[in-house]
């Protein structure tokens, strides 16, 4: 199994899905496509050893899945293993050793001035596959390269290596250098940090942190699995108790210095990155504050003269430029209502149009 894969070093594919009694597949342009290489348990247990994962089979018993990263020659892994009513589980994310910078990335220009904030909390947001963790680490190295800062990244598990250069950067692995990502961000705040990076917030404990360490004068970017700047405050809004919340939603309002939030398309010319940029100011925080997320998406468009960017327009754009089709326009949009109103289409199976 693992001369198998290192066979595959020449191909174009993002993930690797290793699964017991099927065929090996891949995940190439966003599409799954299966190889003839039909896999057994012993070829999942025989190729974590051979990787000297061999313990995590113990984890995976104990808790039915794992997190973990690992190095295949030159080329770095994010894996998950898992338990499925077939047997053992396994996929693997192909990670670039090459840390792009925004602008290799096709990041809007804006996006650098959150890397040069002092303070506050910026949330890069968009479903998996996006390339938040890219973004994430474009946004670090932009710093390490700029500013002498410390930068705390903490992380489940650590995906890309960071040398440094102007910065120092502390990298904690949840699981192996801190128990949980609460323990691991509240202990942050002890060890002098000027930025501090968030692999993904979970739980309404570790946005309180988060929070906290903002408004005491530190910068904090955290990753989302939503898409959408008002999805992506509500998603933290929902993490806390209903009576929780109008004090929650004043705090975000303080602190929130941002939203980019983005997702990658298939188009005709390859795959492309399109983003929804929110710039907060006095407007967004009263917006927060009055729980009328739902206006942001129309503050972002009449504010785009400032930088800010609307995800369904990019997505129009790339239509309108015949880039990609009507089904995928809709499938990536946040409103698709409001595209087709524009558009003046109807389309069967979508919304109310029919």
């Amino acid at each position: 199994m693992l001369d198998y894969l290192r066979g595959m070093d020449g191909l174009d594919y993002s993930d690797i899905h290793i699964r017991e009694g099927k065929r090996m597949a891949l995940r190439q342009a966003g599409t799954i496509v299966k190889t003839d290489r039909w896999v057994s348990g012993q070829d999942i247990v025989g190729l974590m050893e051979d990787l000297g994962q061999g313990g995590l089979l113990d984890r995976l018993e104990a808790s039915g899945e794992v997190d973990f990263s690992m190095e295949l020659g030159e080329t770095r892994f994010r894996g998950n293993l898992f338990m499925e009513r077939s047997g053992i589980g396994l996929v693997l994310r192909r990670i670039n050793s090459h840390i792009r910078s925004l602008e290799e990335l096709g990041l809007p220009r804006i996006v650098a001035d959150f890397a040069r904030m002092t303070s506050g909390l910026v949330l890069i947001t968009g479903p998996t596959g996006s390339g938040k963790s890219s973004s994430l680490a474009g946004l670090v190295e932009y710093i390490n390269l700029n500013f002498a800062k410390h930068i705390i990244c903490i992380e489940d598990p650590i995906e890309y290596y960071h040398e440094d250069k102007r910065s120092i950067i502390s990298q904690r692995e949840v699981g192996l250098d801190s128990a949980s990502f609460e323990n691991a961000l509240k202990y942050s705040l002890r060890q002098d940090p000027d930025v501090i990076v968030i692999g993904e917030v979970r739980d309404q404990e570790t946005v309180k942190i988060a929070m906290r360490a903002a408004e005491t004068g530190h910068l904090c970017f955290c990753t989302l699995h939503t898409l959408g700047a008002g999805a992506s405050v509500e998603r933290l809004i929902d993490m806390f108790d209903p009576e929780d919340q109008s004090k929650v939603r004043s705090q975000l309002a303080m602190v929130l210095r941002g939203i980019v939030s983005q997702q990658l398309i298939q188009t005709s010319e390859g795959r492309r990155l399109v983003v929804e940029v929110l710039l907060c100011d006095k407007s967004t925080a009263n917006i927060l504050k009055e729980g009328k997320t739902d206006q942001l998406a129309n503050y972002i468009l009449t504010n785009r003269s400032r930088g800010m960017e609307s995800m369904d327009e990019n997505l129009l754009a790339l239509y309108d430029s015949k880039l990609i089709v009507l089904d995928s326009l809709l499938d990536h949009a946040i409103d698709q209502d409001y595209l087709m109103k524009k558009r003046g289409k109807a389309k069967e199976g979508y919304g109310l149009w029919g």
